[in-house]
């Protein structure tokens, strides 16, 4: 099921725009405790890692993409190579 949320909602999502870059998170287990919405749906669905980008078009931000594994430690430095191709 998709949802929507505020980004002045998610403080993990504002840090990312902050910082300007994608985050890896590969064992999604360290938010066990989390109560955010997101990290109890993802965590629900069985997910095991995330790997977030922002997104922008012509310098603007735009929105996120996020790619989630079923699997632990699935984001080395080749799968973020082709991960970032595809979000470019």
């Amino acid at each position: 099921t998709h949802y929507q949320s505020r980004l002045s909602d998610s403080k993990s999502l504002q840090e990312i725009l902050k910082q300007g870059r994608p985050r890896v998170i590969n064992d999604l287990g360290i938010f066990s405790d989390v109560k955010a919405t997101h990290a109890r749906r993802i965590s629900s669905q069985g997910y095991q890692a995330s790997y977030t980008m922002p997104m922008y078009a012509n310098s603007v931000f735009i929105g996120f993409t996020f790619f989630n594994s079923y699997k632990k430690d699935p984001f080395d430095t080749d799968c973020l190579h082709y991960l970032d191709l595809f979000g470019h």
